[in-house]
């Protein structure tokens, strides 16, 4: 089960990375390039589609962190012998 929720993970926060990326090295420097009415008008009609799909990728991978995966991996720790950091023996 951890593997399968490792890679869920990794796919979400793949997912996340690339749509920032895409944005930042395709989106920004295309809209720079616009002249700014040309900008505005295309902004009324794709800015709502870009971001709910920012936002539905953004709420995926917040309400995957806030699942109960971290004590699963708190527990983990206290079973291992040697402590997490030096200065807490």
């Amino acid at each position: 089960m951890p593997d399968f929720l490792s890679a869920i993970t990794t796919i979400m926060i793949g997912f996340y990375a690339g749509s920032l990326l895409t944005k930042g090295m395709v989106l920004v420097p295309f809209w720079r390039r616009m002249p700014p009415a040309e900008f505005y008008r295309l902004h009324k009609e794709v800015g709502p589609s870009l971001f709910a799909i920012l936002r539905r990728l953004q709420r995926s991978l917040s309400s995957y962190q806030l699942s109960p995966q971290p004590s699963r991996a708190k527990a983990r720790l206290k079973e291992q012998s040697q402590p997490l950091f030096v200065w807490s023996r």
